[in-house]
């Protein structure tokens, strides 16, 4: 008996991947003996994605596209051509860049920190602020305002989205100083 080979269709799944996340495509394998004991993934550039030989996983390394194959093995042991190349991009991740601002605020008032994000998509969906010290200094989680709790330094850093939904690395620390207020003598 002569065996038909299966057919590796072109793989399914999303065609964008940020650098350090995953996307998993499935195979859509045809014909043969319709039974497919697995799978074998290749990625043309490993240096922008990788893909887990037998899971379909792929990983983005860095920006720019890799075209992803694979071959089918049915329960014959018949092992298809490969698929058509299917494109997938990997997004590189924006750079939280430097906070600038005042670095000093008193206790009970604000200040506005701005951040200075770059790369990624070049447009930016949002921020996230964080401070080290919210006992010392507060800050608005999507507002970068810093607001003054008690005397003592608290350490600010963010991250940003861009608009392919890639988040940064934390930016660099942004270091504030909360003067506590002088309490007035009685003469």
């Amino acid at each position: 008996t002569i065996n038909a080979l299966p057919t590796a269709g072109s793989p399914i799944g999303a065609t964008e991947v940020c650098v350090g996340n995953t996307i998993t495509l499935s195979p859509n394998a045809t014909g043969g003996s319709s039974s497919y004991s697995s799978y074998s993934w290749t990625s043309s550039a490993t240096s922008k994605g990788t893909i887990g030989a037998s899971t379909g996983v792929v990983t983005g390394v860095a920006g720019g596209p890799t075209n992803i194959t694979y071959t089918v093995t049915d329960s014959k042991g018949c092992v298809s051509p490969a698929s058509t190349a299917f494109s997938v991009t990997v997004n590189a991740l924006p750079i939280a860049g430097d906070i600038t601002g005042t670095n000093e605020v008193c206790v009970g008032l604000t200040t506005s920190l701005i951040s200075h994000p770059s790369g990624g998509s070049g447009t930016y969906s949002s921020t996230l602020w964080t401070s080290s010290a919210t006992s010392k200094g507060t800050i608005g989680a999507s507002t970068g305002v810093v607001t003054g709790v008690a005397g003592g330094p608290t350490n600010i850093t963010y991250t940003v989205t861009d608009s392919k939904g890639c988040i940064s690395p934390s930016s660099a620390t942004f270091s504030v100083t909360v003067n506590a207020l002088q309490i007035g003598r009685a003469h």
